[in-house]
């Protein structure tokens, strides 16, 4: 999981709301580069920036414009408890698929099927 600041993901997360609003994309070189700039003091690097705004579009339903080629997004699997759900975001190749359970074990199972496939270790998730 990227390490980044709160101030930082607020940034992201309204240059995303705001490109959604504006213009119905998000350009991810584009607005990683202003967000890196506007918070140059907390030193992150741009390719977590644009890393963490895809994901924060892709769970917004925000459309991304970018190059795959440009760049290399790690997997992760995270779950999300919802109102009386939960979802498991499975991040692989700068895409996002979701899967939504009843349980908090079923989905805790079905993440950790997911990270043993993306190749991740699954121990650290196991409580």
């Amino acid at each position: 999981m990227l390490r980044i600041s709160k101030s930082v993901r607020a940034d992201i997360d309204d240059v995303i709301r705001h490109a959604n609003d504006s213009a119905g994309v998000a350009d991810i070189a584009t607005l990683a580069e202003l967000v890196r700039q506007r918070n140059e003091a907390e030193n992150v690097a741009l390719e977590d920036i644009a890393e963490a705004m895809v994901r924060a579009a892709l769970v917004a339903g925000v459309r991304c414009d970018f190059d795959p080629r440009e760049w290399s997004f790690s997997s992760s699997v995270e779950i999300v408890p919802t109102d009386k759900d939960w979802t498991v975001h499975v991040f692989e190749n700068g895409m996002l698929s979701q899967q939504t359970f009843g349980a908090r074990e079923w989905a805790e199972n079905f993440a950790n099927g997911q990270r043993a496939r993306l190749g991740m270790r699954t121990e650290d998730f196991l409580q």
